[in-house]
């Protein structure tokens, strides 16, 4: 077999029963070839060889073991496999999100592959009503195209350097073959294959767009008739499930027209928005063709009046901002909406297709599927000329009286020596298979790029941010999504309920008390657990400890105490506490002991400007405080000290009596005519105008002293309230005292079994 270098042969080496051809449906095209020389090969990377007029080429070093000879362990790939060579990169990026169709995503690989070879070309690929979203993570074309088949359900082919799709590749050969001499095979073995069977299907839509109490909190679409039974007589109760993640209630809108950036209209919406209950954190505008595919957009405003949504703008690290004055949404774009209760309608006809959909996939499998390993008569394939025939995606007839078959199976891979190329060996199977043979490849690169020590947190923080914002449009508290870099559900618990409390994060309430950590309750009474932190912040600890070196508020954690921050040498401010007791410092030092009580034997407690290095006790300025003193010898100071002071607002606790000036309550009546009433708190009231009268207070403390001013122009009435007596400056009892105008009328009260006010 002639190796091409170009357009030129370079070498060559023989061919046996080692040199095998291998091909799949959408999977393997290769030629592995082990070669025993007397000589080195001449051999590199992107050398080909050809077979049956098809290039297959070189894409690893080949493997040599030198003994006596030089053996060569070579693997030619097929042409399917150049697309393992390209990067998928959209506007100069490898890492993005794509909306399209089928035929959108092959134009795109397409427009790739010509960056390195522009005989690539796209050729028949069906046509779809709905787009898809991909996320494209540094992602080859080979494994775009297989994974855009998937999705869509599709099979793809490449000849000649040319992409196709369609809902199932190959042709009906109308074949038939059967075990035994002269009927096509010689050998035939069976094996199951993994292709979740079942007889009760249980099917589920997806979790997008509806209300939390749908079918009592379920969290997703289904339907009444479900599960469907299929084969249940013949195989009997085996029960699964299958979801249909893209069926959701949604309406998909028609832009018709269109105002700036952020306005589009469409009259045939037929609901309020501004009536639609929103989940998920806000209701969303997501578009589905034009420019902004793929692009969600908060909505910010709707009027029903004109039918018009208006949206915001999202914006990436980079910097780039959608939409902007290049990617924009114009008339025809469709889209669909998020992040909202749909009407009931909406949510019936979801079910609906959920419920069609699950009778189709269990129709399909509700018999075990097998995959048959066979190896035909080449004899027979010789005679009846059925090489080209066999050929991966082809269908064949295969019986077996004994093991009950008879039925058309596709066939999956063939397998033969180059040598005798009707010495085949087929898989025949009607499961499909998607294969990424670069998965491991690429799963091996993204660990080795995680864990590198250059990749900053930035960047990594921005990928679980992006992960979540792609998601958010899934309910989180009615399902839990696992993503690479990040978790969402509703209730995170750690701990067995069983054995007692437990701890866990909630995310269920959004009120302001709302428990979002607790530790040591159960998830029922985490608002009384030991340890709990609220939506507002505050945190409740029934026992805690805290380390040296933290803060409290103000307050420093050192050893063996407390301080406050301005707490230190030059400042004339500041508290420490200890297990002595509480110092607090404000123009000297203030002490309370545990032991002997309040010791101020620095300082007054009070207002003061005095700093630090003030004398103690002399001429301190205080205006205003209380002072405790257990020293007698300072007492004597002490009093020399506060005769200064002005006002009493506090007091002085002392064996001597003389505090020095005091001050007290003074006020003016009311000027409207009448009895001006003297209250319990008054000590010096001045009448005026019109006032006629003053009455004493009726309830008042022994020892009590009122003065008052008559400010009037006449005399006014001094009268007693209730049952107490005036005793005259003559000590005659009277019920009432007539107080000349600008005269000052003073008494005491004297409490006991009958009281009365002594004038003095």
């Amino acid at each position: 077999m002639n190796l091409y270098r170009g357009a030129n042969i370079i070498g060559s080496f023989p061919v046996d029963e080692n040199t095998v051809f291998f091909s799949e449906l959408m999977g393997a095209d290769k030629i592995t070839a082990e070669v025993v020389l007397d000589k080195p090969l001449d051999i590199q990377i992107g050398d080909y060889i050809f077979h049956l007029g098809v290039k297959y080429y070189v894409n690893d070093p080949a493997e040599l073991e030198r003994n006596a000879s030089y053996t060569y362990n070579i693997t030619f790939y097929g042409e399917s496999y150049l697309l393992y060579n390209k990067i998928v990169r959209h506007l100069g990026r490898a890492t993005f999100s794509y909306t399209g169709r089928p035929l959108d995503l092959c134009l795109l690989i397409r427009d790739n592959m010509r960056q390195i070879d522009p005989a690539w070309k796209v050729g028949e690929v069906p046509e779809f009503d709905e787009p898809f979203t991909f996320s494209i993570d540094e992602m080859s074309c080979r494994t775009l195209l297989t994974t855009v088949a998937e999705e869509f359900g599709l099979e793809y082919s490449i000849t000649d350097k040319t992409i196709r799709m369609a809902p199932r590749v190959g042709v009906d050969t109308g074949v038939t073959l059967e075990y035994g001499r002269a009927k096509g095979l010689y050998a035939l073995r069976r094996r199951r294959v993994d292709s979740g069977f079942g007889t009760v299907w249980y099917g589920y839509g997806g979790a997008k767009n509806i209300p939390l109490s749908y079918r009592d909190g379920l969290g997703k679409i289904t339907f009444d008739e479900s599960p469907v039974q299929v084969n249940v007589a013949k195989y009997g109760y085996i029960e699964a499930t299958v979801t249909f993640e893209d069926v959701f209630p949604n309406r998909t809108g028609t832009v018709e027209a269109v105002d700036g950036l952020f306005s589009v209209t469409d009259s045939t919406l037929d609901f309020d928005l501004n009536e639609t209950f929103i989940t998920d954190g806000g209701a969303k505008i997501v578009f589905k063709s034009g420019a902004l595919a793929g692009q969600e957009f908060p909505i910010t405003q709707y009027d029903h009046s004109t039918k018009v949504i208006t949206f915001g703008t999202i914006e990436e690290d980079s910097g780039y901002v959608a939409p902007n004055a290049t990617f924009k949404a114009a008339v025809g774009d469709t889209y669909t909406l998020v992040g909202i209760e749909m009407p009931e309608s909406y949510i019936t006809a979801a079910e609906q297709e959920v419920k069609t959909r699950t009778i189709a996939h269990a129709e399909v499998n509700a018999t075990p599927k097998y995959a048959y390993e066979g190896d035909l008569d080449e004899k027979y394939v010789r005679q009846f000329g059925l090489r080209s025939a066999f050929k991966a995606g082809n269908s064949v007839i295969v019986q077996d009286e004994s093991l009950g078959i008879e039925e058309r199976i596709r066939i999956q891979s063939i397998e033969y020596p180059i040598v005798n190329p009707d010495a085949i060996s087929i898989v025949i199977s009607e499961s499909r298979q998607y294969t990424k043979v670069d998965k491991i490849a690429k799963d091996t690169k993204n660990n080795l790029r995680e864990v590198k020590t250059t990749k900053s947190a930035a960047t990594y923080a921005k990928l679980a941010a992006d992960e979540i914002r792609n998601y958010a449009v899934v309910q989180q508290f009615k399902k839990t999504f696992v993503g690479d870099r990040a978790i969402m559900t509703g209730v995170f618990v750690a701990g067995n309920p069983d054995l007692g409390g437990v701890a866990g994060i909630s995310g269920l309430e959004n009120d302001l008390e709302a428990v979002r950590i607790w530790a040591g309750s159960s998830f029922d009474n985490r608002g009384a657990a030991p340890f709990r932190v609220q939506q507002d912040g505050k945190a409740f600890a029934s026992a805690l400890e805290v380390a040296n070196g933290c803060k409290i508020g103000v307050f420093q954690i050192e050893g063996g105490y407390i301080k406050s921050s301005d707490y230190g040498a030059g400042d004339p401010t500041g508290i420490l506490i200890s297990n002595d007791g509480i110092a607090s410092r404000n123009a000297g030092a203030s002490f309370i002991s545990v032991i002997s009580g309040i010791d101020i034997s620095g300082s007054f407690w009070g207002s003061t400007d005095e700093s630090d290095d003030a004398p103690t006790f002399i001429y301190a300025a205080i205006s205003a405080g209380m002072v405790g003193v257990r020293w007698s010898e300072l007492v004597e100071k002490q009093m020399q000290n506060i005769r200064f002071s002005t006002g009493k607002y506090g007091g002085f606790f002392s064996s001597q009596k003389n505090i020095g000036n005091v001050s007290y309550a003074m006020r003016g009546s009311s000027t409207d005519p009448g009895t001006e009433v003297i209250g319990k708190d008054d000590h010096m009231v001045v009448i005026y105008n019109d006032r006629t009268a003053a009455s004493l207070p009726d309830t008042p403390d022994h020892g009590m002293e009122v003065i008052i001013k008559n400010g009037t122009s006449g005399a006014i009435s001094v009268e007693r309230s209730g049952t107490n007596e005036i005793a005259d400056l003559s000590n005659a009892t009277v019920t009432s005292y007539s107080l000349p105008a600008g005269q000052v009328w003073k008494a005491r009260f004297q409490g006991g079994s009958t009281g009365r006010w002594i004038m003095i």
